[in-house]
């Protein structure tokens, strides 16, 4: 079967093997290697994603019909059908996110198959003949974001950002949600390319992002690094610095008592000081306070 797969699938309990260039499996006991079952997906046409021992593949060649598979039980988790886009599979966590030609938007558990969350967003925004858009979901440790990226979206000067420390890409539509109720508590529009720092773990109260700006398109124009701080609870910009040296940041220090976190590059220094009174910058970088 075609694959997206790095890995054999499996975990504490049972791995999975195909045949070659075949739709049918076998599934081995992880403890001793002794046979479980044997069978064949014939609904299988592309393997998507592992998560552990449960595969997600497209049931169709379009990738807009879809199953998430679990092999110790033999049962389908999750499945749909007619879907608006393929889905996208989360890079930081265990999840992938679907969305039907209506809107409705679904963050699914890729170990249960359970839905997380769910919202309704423009149909218009998911209907053919549109080229299908580009879905991603992602946390915050305290709410859920959506980023939905129509490709043929007008171009910028913004360019993604690069960084060491985790971060995520986004572009286009950034919808914040409350993962207890699925509310959608706002939305941005049309952000151009950047890169949201990942720091779920923080459970900070606001989203961190990092894009590369050049201001006019000339050969000679100078890029520099922006960053923007969010505020979680209504997607209003608290502070940015459009402006900054354009370097490579490759290190996050959170300091969770003073209410402080240091982005650092080889040249630059970017201090969020957001639990005290702000103290003056050290030399060669750059603060902001919540306000």
């Amino acid at each position: 079967i075609p694959n997206a797969l790095t890995s054999l699938p499996g975990d504490a309990e049972v791995v999975v093997l195909f045949e070659s260039e075949s739709k049918n499996f076998r599934v081995f006991k992880t403890s001793d290697g002794s046979l479980v079952r044997q069978g064949r997906l014939p609904r299988c046409f592309y393997i998507i994603h592992q998560f552990g021992r449960n595969l997600l593949y497209s049931t169709d060649q379009t990738a807009r019909s879809i199953q998430l598979w679990d092999p110790l039980l033999d049962k389908i988790l999750f499945e749909a059908s007619g879907m608006a886009s393929s889905a996208g599979v989360s890079e930081r966590e265990p999840e992938f996110t679907v969305v039907d030609p209506f809107g409705k938007v679904r963050v699914v558990e890729g170990l249960t198959g359970r839905v997380k969350i769910q919202i309704n967003l423009n149909p218009a925004d998911f209907q053919f003949p549109q080229q299908p858009p580009l879905l991603k979901s992602f946390t915050d440790g305290t709410r859920y974001y959506v980023n939905v990226h129509r490709q043929l979206q007008m171009m910028s000067n913004s360019f993604h950002a690069e960084a060491i420390f985790p971060t995520l890409q986004i572009t286009g539509d950034l919808h914040a949600v409350d993962p207890k109720t699925s509310k959608l508590l706002w939305t941005r529009t049309k952000m151009s390319a950047q890169n949201v720092v990942y720091l779920s773990d923080y459970r900070l109260p606001f989203l961190v992002t990092l894009s590369r700006w050049r201001g006019q398109l000339r050969a000679n124009s100078q890029t520099s690094l922006r960053i923007e701080v969010i505020d979680g609870e209504t997607g209003t910009t608290i502070a940015s610095k459009p402006n900054a040296v354009n370097d490579r940041l490759f290190l996050s220090d959170y300091d969770r008592t003073a209410g402080t976190l240091r982005l650092r590059g080889a040249v630059t220094q970017i201090h969020l000081d957001f639990g005290r009174k702000v103290n003056p910058p050290d030399s060669g970088g750059d603060e902001f306070s919540k306000r």
